[in-house]
């Protein structure tokens, strides 16, 4: 019978080769399965943290909130196209969408009958669903009279400045006095001391920019003048104190009155400089605009704080993925919907889908197949307006893929393998060195 005659010092050499084998094996195993998680994370629908609430609030995803309806006056037909034109040259750049009814039309019916007021020529419609109606029509000169309503709508000089303030700073404390001197006295006083805080606390702010808070008061007077402001504007016989960020958004809730606080007007105006990933309310991350028109000037001036371009179709996408997570705006079909420009709307497919007939498609090949017609069709459902091109996002897809599911390495089997490969390899080094001896 052969004896076994071997030294310690060779035995250790057999074993570190199989050993140091095994470590690589494992130490492989440790890093791909930390890649995978990784992977896994990057495909959560969360998004990095490269906004603050201030930059959500230049990026225009909705398109214009506001809505006029005006009633065709009975004009020549080149006077009515001339008219026409000057409108929608006012309404360019601005929150405001319009559309013109013919005399005849239901909808003008409806909107002379919502009222008792004189000579209503069209209609204001807001984001939360407001109508205001629109009167004072005279019996000459009504095309006249239609353009200054409808510029008043969206410019004034207050409004300019508060949105040129807005572009450059962090946000604007807006306050808007009441008939009440002594009321107001306190309330600018809150508002000044608020401001001095905010410029000292710049730094501690996650997303800060170069400019702090500023506040801006108006009189009275000043805001009763003032048509676009008075319709977008909670209009209280109480002082208004309101933070403006973004194209003319109001972040939050208007403080008035005894609410008035300057610690409140801190907290407010400090969630402009978070992240737009903070778990606001979607009143807070991405709040009402008051009625205006945003001017190349004002462009220009919000683009030299910006480190990204508010016109661009992949940062509307990603806002709009930001903003799902706290709220939706839903279109006239009731649908999920962002309005990119240019014609392009995303629908999320989520709200066209039931989960059962997702989990039927991924089990069933038989169903996988004909789930692209089944959406297509209800797609095509949310009727767009004529040209419209549609983009379809529904995030998540590619994690469920065929591709992506047969092109994941089993890891766990791989290492047991590779261990069990190891152990003959180490048998077989063993049984020769006993044979050699």
């Amino acid at each position: 019978m052969i004896q076994p005659t071997f030294t310690i010092r060779q035995l250790l050499i057999g074993l570190v080769i199989p050993f140091v084998l095994f470590s690589f094996v494992l130490f492989s195993f440790v890093l791909s399965s930390c890649a995978s998680a990784h992977n896994e994370f990057s495909n959560h629908p969360s998004l990095p943290c490269k906004y603050s609430v201030r930059d959500v609030g230049f990026v225009d995803v909705h398109g214009p909130t506001w809505q006029l309806r005006l009633l065709k006056p009975a004009l020549e037909a080149n006077e009515f196209e001339s008219l026409a034109g000057h409108v929608a040259k006012i309404l360019d750049r601005s929150n405001v969408g319009h559309l013109w009814l013919a005399a005849n039309a239901e909808e003008a019916k409806q909107i002379l009958a919502s009222t008792e007021e004189q000579g209503v020529w069209g209609e204001l419609l807001s984001p939360d669903g407001k109508k205001t109606p629109l009167s004072g029509l005279p019996n000459f000169d009504a095309s006249d009279h239609i353009k200054r309503t409808v510029e008043s709508l969206v410019q004034s000089e207050n409004r300019n400045r508060l949105l040129m303030e807005s572009s450059k700073r962090l946000c604007v404390v807006w306050v808007v006095e009441s008939t009440n001197e002594e009321k107001n006295r306190l309330a600018s006083q809150a508002a000044d001391r608020a401001v001095a805080t905010l410029e000292k606390q710049m730094w501690t702010l996650e997303k800060a920019v170069e400019r702090p808070p500023i506040k801006i008061q108006i009189t009275r007077e000043q805001f009763e003048a003032d048509l676009g402001l008075k319709l977008s504007f909670p209009n209280e016989d109480e002082p208004s104190v309101a933070i403006i960020y973004g194209q003319g958004r109001i972040l939050g809730d208007v403080l008035s009155g005894s609410n008035i606080d300057g610690k409140k007007i801190v907290n407010l105006a400090s969630i402009t400089g978070r992240d737009c990933e903070c778990d606001l309310d979607r009143q807070w991350l991405y709040g009402k605009q008051i009625l205006h028109r945003w001017s190349l000037e004002l462009e220009r001036a919000a683009e030299t704080t910006l480190n990204f371009d508010p016109h661009s179709n992949i940062v509307k996408a990603e806002v709009a993925q930001i903003i799902r997570k706290t709220g939706t705006r839903k279109d006239d079909s009731g649908f999920d919907s962002v309005n990119l420009g240019s014609g392009l709307v995303i629908h999320d497919l989520d709200a066209l889908e039931k989960k059962s007939e997702r989990q039927n498609s991924v089990n069933d090949g038989d169903s996988k197949s004909q789930k692209p017609n089944n959406v297509r069709e209800e797609a095509s459902n949310l009727e767009p307006t004529a040209g419209e091109d549609e983009v379809f996002m529904k995030s998540g897809d590619s994690k469920n893929s065929p591709e992506t599911e047969a092109s994941r390495f089993n890891f766990p089997w791989a290492m047991v393998g590779t261990v069990a490969i190891l152990l003959v390899l180490t048998a077989a080094f063993f049984w020769l060195r006993i044979q050699g001896s």
